[in-house]
């Protein structure tokens, strides 16, 4: 998608919601999922805080703490398994290992072909 492609996606994802921060984060996860390589930009992110009124640095902080959110480019379909304590213990990390093994790549990380 080119760059004009995404901006207007944008805009097309903030009209959809009204100018209060407590809809931050409902419009990341909605920029995220409309774009095929899941990740948002600066400049979007500088929108979004441009059309909630508040400052870049809240929106990065948002982003920085929800694992489903990334400012990097990443594969076309994101694989997300859970590591909270009872996933921990009934041995989730096994699952990513073999995920991992299964598609060479590491955790975090994009398949070559970008998928």
């Amino acid at each position: 998608m080119q760059k004009g492609g995404n901006k207007m996606l944008l805009e097309k994802v903030l009209d959809k919601y009204p100018k209060r921060k407590d809809y931050l984060l409902e419009t990341l996860i909605d920029v995220d999922q409309e774009k095929e390589n899941h990740f948002i930009s600066e400049s979007e992110i500088t929108r979004i805080a441009e059309y909630f009124n508040i400052k870049e640095s809240h929106v990065c902080s948002v982003m920085s703490f929800y694992t489903l959110l990334s400012t990097n480019p990443r594969g076309k379909y994101v694989i997300q398994v859970c590591k909270d304590v009872p996933c921990y213990l009934n041995d989730s990390f096994n699952v990513i290992d073999t995920v991992c093994d299964f598609l060479n790549v590491e955790m975090g990380g994009t398949t070559k072909d970008k998928l």
